[in-house]
């Protein structure tokens, strides 16, 4: 009975050799390269991004040194970058000459620079519309074909009821020493449209009444006027009150809108009411604890990032 079947190879070693080489031709012409061998598992390379509101004010000194500090001592040689939430923010810095990228910018820089999995930490003091911003665009980072596999968004200083009740606990740590008992205190920060940043200031204030009934939280924009703290200042009888802003540095609000000149700051408004305002100029990120606290919520972020 005559075989029908072809040999495998031509009996030569020439032949055999020929034959080899033409078959390793059509695998590779007509398999792609990942179906012969697996590819290496590709190593991530993790970076940090502080994603902040920013300001248009000169700074004596960099408003975030202190967290920027506090984030290289827990992860020595972590590539960090900075982004911004507004747009006017970030464009007016580059007319003088600085770098200021938007997060979407950020983060399309990051991949091309082949960083795979990034942690966006806000710097927002509450949930309100900047950080709905951060979760939206992180969301649509997130699993790209090529380039960044993993993104997460740490939260903003005030993001839980945890948050709320230790940052009461250091504004109380944080008052100067030269405030007497009965002396009231107001933090005042921006306000917000969003429910869970408008809710985070009552949190606070529950907190920090129960550690100090003095003091009082008001809000720029919002329910929490400054005519409503006005009346509970007049009903308890202040005569002194500590004027800080809950905002992450000191800028066109503080100096205008709390400590202003005119008749409708903060500032003034007590004043007039016979009220004595002492300010204390000073952003929440310049108080060691508070940087501590927005460095923990970083360091979630980054834990959040693992495959």
């Amino acid at each position: 009975m005559t075989n029908t079947f072809l040999p495998l190879a031509p009996a030569n070693a020439q032949g055999g050799l020929s034959f080899f080489l033409i078959l390793l031709y059509l695998l590779c012409l007509f398999f792609p390269a990942g179906v012969l061998a697996a590819e290496a598992p590709q190593t991530p390379r993790k970076a940090l991004v502080l994603f902040t509101f920013g300001t248009t004010y000169a700074q004596t000194k960099d408003p975030l040194e202190v967290l920027r500090k506090e984030i290289a001592a827990r992860h020595p040689g972590l590539t960090v970058r900075l982004a911004y939430s507004s747009a006017h923010v970030a464009a007016s810095l580059k007319a003088k000459g600085q770098q200021a990228e938007t997060l979407p910018q950020t983060l399309a820089d990051l991949s091309a620079d082949g960083y795979t999995h990034i942690a966006v930490q806000s710097l927002h003091v509450i949930p309100g519309l900047e950080f709905d911003i951060a979760r939206d665009i992180t969301g649509r980072y997130a699993n790209l074909p090529k380039g960044i596999r993993r993104v997460s968004l740490g939260r903003p200083l005030i993001g839980s009821h945890e948050d709320a009740k230790a940052v009461a606990s250091i504004l109380l740590d944080a008052l100067p020493a030269e405030r007497n008992t009965e002396d009231a205190v107001v933090l005042v920060g921006h306000g917000a449209a969003s429910p869970s940043g408008s809710l985070a200031y009552p949190a606070l204030q529950c907190f920090l009444t129960r550690l100090d009934p003095r003091i009082l939280v008001g809000t720029i924009e919002g329910p929490f006027t400054l005519e409503s703290i006005l009346s509970a200042l007049k009903a308890a009888g202040s005569k002194k009150v500590w004027l800080l802003p809950l905002l992450t540095a000191v800028g066109d609000h503080a100096d205008n809108d709390i400590f202003g000149n005119e008749d409708d700051s903060w500032k003034k408004t007590f004043s007039n009411a016979g009220i004595q305002a002492i300010p204390i100029s000073r952003g929440l990120l310049a108080v060691p604890a508070l940087a501590a606290l927005w460095a923990d919520h970083a360091d979630q972020a980054l834990a959040d990032l693992s495959d």
